[in-house]
């Protein structure tokens, strides 16, 4: 569950439609996908109405569902490992290792706080701060990983801000050329090429970078 939601629930996917439209089109024959580019700001907006903490949740899932799904299949024929910085409570290290059972997934935190069936084997779990934990990590696994998933906000956007100046250049050490980040948070890194995000997606609600070839990080 998820804030006192069955899964099932919080998993909505986006906006559909007016359904009588859509019904009484369809029965003659008419293409109705640019309807839910029209109909879907209209009533996200009607009447003024703010989204709510709820709202605002779900479609953050959605975006990280959307986001990992792209970048799985930008590194699918990619060799390597993943990294997880981050694990909460496991939600998207769960997705990573059913997406990708036969990949290798590092995780990184702080502390580990997920359930026990959202932990990755104590050989994959690196408990720490990421500044250091990073670093070290690097001297094993320089330039080997093809995906990296940073789910490190905490809401805190001077203390956000300060980590990924932290911590941006050691991720792309450890990254492999062509290797993709996405991140809750913006980075600055020079070879880092920020990629389009899924059409349904709204800009800066997540963020997805390539590792380009045959550059030093800043």
């Amino acid at each position: 569950t998820a804030m006192g939601l069955r899964w099932s629930e919080v998993q909505i996917l986006s906006p559909r439609p007016n359904s009588w439209i859509h019904s009484a089109l369809t029965a003659v024959s008419v293409d109705t996908s640019f309807l839910h580019r029209l109909v879907t700001p209209f009533n996200e907006l009607q009447l003024g109405q703010s989204m709510s903490r709820l709202d605002s949740f779900i479609r953050r899932l959605n975006a990280q569902r959307n986001c990992i799904d792209l970048a799985l299949g930008l590194v699918n024929q990619m060799p390597g490992p993943f990294l997880e910085l981050g694990l909460g409570n496991g939600r998207t290290y769960d997705h990573l290792r059913e997406s990708a059972p036969d990949r290798e997934i590092f995780v990184f935190d702080r502390k580990i706080a997920a359930h026990p069936d959202c932990r990755p084997p104590r050989q994959f779990m690196v408990v720490g701060e990421f500044s250091e934990t990073l670093e070290c990590f690097a001297r094993r696994y320089s330039n080997t990983a093809v995906l990296a998933h940073c789910d490190i906000g905490s809401g805190q956007p001077e203390a956000d801000r300060v980590l990924v100046q932290e911590i941006g250049t050691k991720i792309s050490n450890l990254m492999a050329d062509g290797g993709v980040v996405l991140s809750d948070q913006s980075f600055d890194v020079v070879n880092w090429h920020e990629c389009e995000l899924p059409e349904e997606t709204q800009p800066g609600r997540y963020y997805i970078y390539r590792k380009i070839s045959g550059s030093s990080p800043r």
